[in-house]
């Protein structure tokens, strides 16, 4: 018993820039993973059978949203500062508990709708119960299992995806169901203790839920509009092309969405810290930790996105070329991904401490936005116009963001990586000039310093060539 506690407390005791670098190179894996599923999916599913099944998985996705109310997020600093949390985990336990069983019954039913329930009605409650161990880990600052459990996830969900192709729509269902049961089990296992006596101790819970599961909901709802924002915006787009049957689109969108995923490895990373580190000291100063963490992941992003911009005709004829022709909508995303590198980690500060009047306001306006202008326009404009105006959102959001954070210059430079973004898509060989030219560019414009630089360097020093003299 000795053992397990000392490993995890290995990964625990690296400083914030070494997990940062060593859950970047996790979530690599998970997107490397990611892509071979995608290609899966892409040539031995028709793009109908995968927009329909990535449809329904979506509704699944959304629908836990509102039922676990901010999970894991949202209980990190309540546990860290040690205060009650037994009427929140169980109100969420008997909502799991009546979305699971109503699922089941309507998996019992006769008619086409049981093949594409069950899965997901079975893998709910398990879901649930990971959220929880996630929370729980990363609350102590052990982040491992979190990235280990996307990655074997992933394997899982890559090899059921191939097993079971002729299944159509209900193995892209499937699919992910049993990636959900490989993460469980990760997750679960090095804190199945804490876990027990958690859902224990809510379920023998016997006073008031009222005021605590009011103010809960209140701030988990903040967390999920602001850390689940991306998400959000995908699955609007998703959802509004699928009740609009254009399941093509959803397909199209879903590689492109797929493929631009990678660029929000640092942000995430990045924000993982950023999330325990202000939960902790209740408020970190703007001009330390927080600016410069904003600077790197908008750095370092906007990097990525210009090199992804610049090859994605050559990865789309090498590995995607049913989806040739998608090239602009990539194009789109990665702009908008870039916005996100830096609103991410502001948001993740103020989930952190607590205060998420700043954040909650733009984005919900935002996010009403996009339904609308998707609704109303869809069908006229598609997925080009859908996706245009989700990126012009997220400047927009970075915009407000960035000022009240009092990180100005990244929002100007926000602006200004359009021309980028276009010399990128007309010619690789501007896309890579552009790409050189972004690190004096960035250093004369004081977005990025030669301190953020030198962190950079010597973190990776470390961690690859110190620890072998």
């Amino acid at each position: 018993m000795a053992k397990k506690p000392e490993q995890i407390n290995k990964w625990a005791k690296l400083d914030g820039k070494k997990q940062v670098v060593y859950a970047t190179f996790y979530s690599m894996g998970s997107k490397f993973l990611t892509y071979l599923l995608i290609l899966v999916f892409a040539n031995l599913y028709t793009q109908e059978e995968y927009g329909l099944g990535s449809f329904i998985y979506n509704i699944r996705n959304i629908l836990m949203i509102f039922v676990f109310v901010g999970l894991p997020e949202a209980l990190i600093p309540l546990l860290i500062k040690r205060k009650k949390v037994e009427s929140i985990v169980k109100a969420i336990i008997w909502a799991t508990v009546s979305v699971t069983l109503i699922c089941l019954i309507l998996a019992l039913l006769p008619g086409v709708l049981q093949f594409w329930i069950l899965p997901l009605a079975i893998t709910f409650p398990l879901v649930m119960i990971t959220n929880i161990g996630t929370a729980i880990l990363r609350s102590r600052e052990q982040y491992k299992q979190t990235y280990t459990a996307g990655f074997y996830s992933m394997i899982i969900t890559l090899i059921s995806a191939y097993l079971l192709r002729g299944f159509g729509s209900l193995a892209v269902v499937s699919a992910y169901s049993l990636g959900n049961l490989c993460a469980f089990l990760i997750v679960a296992k090095p804190v199945k203790k804490e876990i027990i006596v958690m859902l224990d101790e809510a379920i023998q819970y016997r006073g008031k839920i009222g005021n605590n599961l009011r103010e809960y909901i209140l701030f988990a709802l903040g967390i999920a509009l602001a850390g689940s924002s991306l998400t959000f915006m995908y699955w609007i787009t998703s959802t509004v092309l699928g009740v609009n049957g254009n399941f093509s689109g959803i397909a199209k969108f879903g590689v492109a969405s797929a493929i631009t995923s990678i660029l929000t490895i640092i942000p995430i990373s990045l924000s993982m810290i950023i999330l325990t580190k202000a939960s902790k000291l209740n408020k970190i100063r703007e001009d330390s930790l927080l600016v410069r963490a904003t600077r790197i992941s908008f750095f370092i992003t906007l990097i990525g996105a210009i090199l992804l911009t610049t090859f994605m005709p050559l990865i789309l004829k090498i590995f995607f070329p049913k989806y040739l022709g998608i090239e602009i909508y990539t194009a789109i995303l990665t702009f908008g991904i870039v916005c996100f590198a830096s609103s991410y980690v502001i948001y993740s500060y103020h989930i952190g401490i607590m205060n998420l009047r700043k954040i909650v306001i733009p984005i919900l306006i935002g996010l009403a936005i996009h339904l609308i202008i998707s609704l109303l326009f869809a069908i006229k404009f598609g997925l080009g116009g859908i996706l245009i105006t989700q990126s012009a959102i997220q400047l927009g959001t970075l915009i407000y963001i960035a000022n009240s954070q009092s990180i100005k210059r990244i929002t100007l430079a926000a602006v200004v990586s359009l021309i980028l973004f276009w010399v990128a898509y007309r010619s690789i060989i501007f896309g890579l000039l552009a790409t050189i030219a972004i690190i004096p560019l960035a250093i004369i414009t004081k977005i990025i310093d030669r301190q953020d630089l030198n962190i950079i360097k010597n973190t990776f020093y470390e961690i690859f060539l110190k620890k072998n003299h």
